[in-house]
């Protein structure tokens, strides 16, 4: 089941992953996820367990509270979500 937190999840890793120069199949060797798994994940379609995201993090050498500190922060700035602190443009 999709939710805002696996969204969020999904997108801190993929921003950590490509400011690191990481392809998907890089992150995956490196974590011992399979490629396809890091892909669902980064898409939100997939929840990862604790252990998982731990993995992941060390790969990315970010600390495991640092990686969900910044899935808390992106969740509390999505715009789609109520009560978010992030301002929507106007589109005209």
């Amino acid at each position: 089941m999709r939710s805002d937190l696996t969204d969020a999840l999904g997108i801190v890793i993929r921003r950590q992953r490509m400011e690191k120069g990481l392809s998907q199949e890089k992150l995956a060797e490196m974590s011992g996820v399979h490629t396809n798994y890091i892909g669902l994940i980064e898409r939100g379609k997939r929840a990862a367990t604790l252990e998982v995201i731990d993995r992941i993090a060390s790969a990315l050498k970010v600390g495991l509270l640092e990686l969900i500190r910044d899935v808390v922060e992106e969740r509390r700035h999505d715009p789609s979500r109520p009560g978010s602190t992030r301002r929507h443009s106007a589109s005209r």
